[in-house]
């Protein structure tokens, strides 16, 4: 937990079915098993803004991670940044492979 480096202190538990955002119960607490990350699939969550698709990303990893998973969670210019800043001082193999070594990498935009 503490490498996935979360924006929202968040958990599936946590989440609010009530309101209209079209989640269903069932696939939520399915997907928080972690089943998906096992079997080496992706999940991509899209919906308007303010709907709460980066504080369910964050549920997701901390999700994942109780299951045993190595997750982090990190923002897409902030890789962008990271990516460009280690081609130029040598290590972008490194963060590649460290990436590459992850269960989990949630991206957020």
């Amino acid at each position: 937990m503490r490498n996935a480096n979360l924006r929202y202190a968040a958990s599936l538990e946590d989440v609010g079915f009530t309101t209209p955002r079209g989640l269903s119960r069932d696939v939520v607490l399915h997907l928080g098993t972690g089943a998906w990350i096992r079997d080496h699939h992706t999940l991509l969550i899209t919906g308007p803004t303010g709907i709460g698709k980066s504080w369910l990303a964050s549920a997701f990893v901390q999700s994942a991670c109780r299951h045993g998973f190595t997750a982090t969670y990190v923002r897409a210019p902030r890789l962008l940044h990271d990516l460009a800043v280690s081609r130029g001082d040598g290590s972008y193999a490194r963060l590649l492979a460290r990436l590459a070594k992850l269960d989990l990498l949630a991206i957020d935009d």
